[in-house]
């Protein structure tokens, strides 16, 4: 087995990671552009808060990050890591923590991304040579199967879709003790109670769906809006989603981008055909061209519908109105999913404690339901905020020889420690 990284070790190379991703902020910028399509502002702003992260936890706080960590993996065995097209540049971080907890890693990266694969590798390689081997020739089922029936991984890492995950841990219970941890999608509810600041929250729900195009597992989704405000905030979200600057990825001051997924942009139509025909009343946008989804704003969407139901992963607000806080608490409960949950308004912190689970990831015997991982206070976190991550029901869970977990994470580095 090998030996962990000592502290001041482990901070070096922390640092020296963090700095060669900078010195190559502008070639990964534009990889990522290309690679993936999205848009020049959020690929350079995921390269610049993955080094403040990597200078973070592993150059300023390597210490407590490596000490009573133990290896998972023997000299032959390897640690297998399935990273999203949506944050390859952020994978540096959870390779960097297996690395430094004694660990090889393999990494798998959609075949789109050649180019961003290959500059990754020469990051990590100048760093820590020997220790990562980045793949693009396999599926993503090709290499879950690989990392379950090898025998040499025992330590499987992946985020994927809901589907992947029912799949996963259906395996992981029948034959596996591989240790695995699954982070899956969100369907994420913002309840925006009476009293709050109309303005300001519809800038904040904007901001925070807009990063990334709309793709991002916390950002907000469903949005439960008391009654008494909703005209308002409907008013200003399709202000602010008319004003939005959709186009050329490339184009510094683009907003909106395309699609990553191909997948995407099909779901977000059938969802959207769906709710019109539902009685939903689509305020602007609810077009969809090629891999382009047109920023959009519903209201009378009502749980039945898959827009409320199922994660869309696009720049489009579904608006529910409320007229009572049990109302609201009602809706926000009713999902498959439960990663994170913003609450606005007075008295928010309170509601918020009855929708938040357990502090820290637990063990369950079944998927649990009804309440999240993430919850903020105020305003959706942005990614800069997130110091842990994680959920219940089916946006998350670890499987180890102790069985399953869910809850909240420090960023995956349960892995090492949990049975």
């Amino acid at each position: 087995m090998v030996t962990p990284f000592a502290p001041d070790t482990a901070a070096s190379l922390g640092t020296e990671l963090a700095r060669g991703t900078l010195r190559r902020r502008g070639s990964l910028t534009d990889c990522v552009v290309h690679d993936f399509g999205l848009t020049r502002a959020d690929a350079a702003a995921e390269v610049d808060l993955t080094a403040r992260q990597l200078e973070y936890t592993l150059g300023s706080d390597a210490r407590k990050w490596v000490l009573g960590r133990k290896p998972i993996c023997a000299a032959d065995q390897e640690a297998a890591l399935m990273v999203p097209s949506n944050m390859a540049t952020a994978a540096l971080l959870d390779i960097a923590r297996l690395v430094v907890s004694g660990n090889r890693v393999r990494v798998r990266l959609s075949k789109r991304g050649v180019r961003t694969g290959s500059l990754l590798q020469d990051i990590v390689d100048e760093v820590m040579p020997g220790q990562v081997t980045i793949r693009q020739d396999a599926s993503g089922p090709e290499f879950l199967a690989d990392a379950l029936d090898s025998g040499s991984v025992p330590l499987l890492m992946v985020y994927g879709g809901e589907e992947m995950g029912i799949e996963l841990l259906t395996r992981l219970r029948g034959t596996s003790n591989t240790r695995t941890v699954f982070e899956g999608p969100g369907k994420d509810p913002a309840i925006v109670l009476e009293g709050a600041l109309v303005q300001q929250t519809a800038a904040d729900l904007t901001a925070a769906k807009f990063a990334n195009s709309g793709q991002r597992c916390v950002a907000p989704e469903n949005i439960l809006v008391a009654s008494a405000i909703h005209d308002e905030l409907v008013e200003r979200l399709v202000r602010a989603c008319r004003d939005a600057n959709v186009g050329d990825p490339n184009e510094s001051s683009t907003q909106i981008g395309p699609m990553v997924s191909p997948k995407v942009p099909r779901i977000v139509r059938d969802q959207l055909d769906e709710a019109r025909r539902l009685g939903a009343e689509v305020h602007c946008g609810g077009t969809v061209e090629g891999q382009w989804v047109a920023p959009t704003v519903v209201s009378g969407v009502r749980p039945e519908m898959t827009l409320f139901q199922d994660e869309t992963f696009a720049p489009v607000f579904a608006v529910v109105s409320f007229d009572s806080v049990d109302e609201a608490l009602a809706m926000a409960r009713d999902t498959r999913f439960g990663l994170a949950c913003t609450v606005v308004g007075p008295c928010a912190g309170d509601l918020a404690s009855t929708l938040r689970g357990e502090e820290y990831a637990h063990r369950v015997d079944q998927l649990l339901f009804g309440r999240f991982g993430i919850v903020s206070v105020g305003r959706p976190l942005a990614d800069e905020d997130v110091s842990v991550f994680g959920g219940y029901g089916r946006s998350g869970w670890i499987w180890g020889e102790g069985g399953l977990y869910q809850g909240p994470k420090f960023l995956m580095r349960e892995a090492t420690v949990l049975p």
